[in-house]
């Protein structure tokens, strides 16, 4: 989103899509993949996973998609 000063502020959120509660969020200046990454941990942090939790993403860049495949598979969620 851009902001009066001609930067931008990038925000990533992650939705519980039964509740459709935003259950982790991050926003920052850049779009690195620190971003979802942080976004997602948060979601993680807030309550424990359920099993056969599955992460959605909208095909974003796909170098972050990458990153967020490989996270997911670390830490046992599957990814669509």
């Amino acid at each position: 989103m851009p902001l009066r000063d001609g930067h931008w502020a990038y925000l990533v959120a992650f939705q519980d899509v039964f509740t459709r509660v935003i259950v982790g969020w991050a926003l920052e200046d850049n779009m690195r993949s620190t971003l979802v990454i942080k976004a997602l941990q948060k979601a993680i942090d807030r309550k424990p996973l359920p099993k056969g939790l599955i992460v959605h993403s909208d095909g974003g860049v796909n170098t972050l998609q990458r990153i967020l495949d490989g996270y997911c598979k670390n830490i046992n969620l599957s990814k669509v």
